[in-house]
């Protein structure tokens, strides 16, 4: 591990793993329609969405994906391999 708490991607090896835990709240929801424009009710109204299938509001998918990308990143801070460069 570096001093920026990451590997290098030549450090990396088979086997070695981690974790992360992130709970996604209602302001992260929130502020992901704002940026985004995601204004799906099923995502930011609870009366509305508890009416639904779901029985309660759901994370739009495109704030899971982005907030599953970027700790895997974060434990390989060579940017030359991050831009796809060697």
């Amino acid at each position: 591990m570096n001093e920026l708490g990451g590997y290098a991607f030549a450090d990396l090896q088979v086997g070695m793993c981690t974790t992360f835990a992130k709970t996604i709240t209602e302001a992260d929801i929130v502020l992901f329609a704002a940026v985004s424009g995601d204004n799906n009710a099923i995502h930011i109204n609870e009366e509305f969405a508890a009416g639904t299938i779901f029985k309660g509001m759901c994370v739009p998918k495109t704030l899971f994906e982005l907030m599953t990308w970027g700790p895997p990143q974060d434990l390989v801070p060579d940017q030359k391999w991050a831009q796809g460069r060697r």
